[in-house]
């Protein structure tokens, strides 16, 4: 009798942990940033290194690499205003416009 009552209450209290820490995780001010990068004839660019740039900071904020579909997500991006860089050898520089993550 004793183990089945522990057992319940393990289990509400996992579920309250659950439930607490998604009301927690919902109100976080961030959100995700889905890069694809594609050549002039619209072909997937692999390997190309894509950098966030933090308007208000004056900083790179992050960093990384598209896979093969060409698609890089940056995530838990707090808000805030950005622009994207692109390079690849052989390929033309692309500097994005600024953008708002909200």
């Amino acid at each position: 009798m004793k183990r089945i009552g522990f057992a319940m209450l393990a289990l509400r209290v996992v579920a309250c942990i659950l439930l607490v820490g998604t009301a927690l995780f919902a109100q976080l001010d961030t959100g995700n940033i889905t890069v694809t990068v594609k050549d002039a004839t619209g072909a997937d660019v692999p390997g190309a290194p894509v950098v966030l740039h933090n308007q208000a900071k004056g900083i790179d904020l992050r960093t990384g690499i598209t896979n093969e579909q060409g698609s890089y997500t940056f995530a838990l991006i707090p808000s805030g205003n950005y622009s994207l860089r692109v390079e690849k050898q052989g390929f033309k520089r692309y500097g994005s416009l600024e953008f708002i993550c909200k």
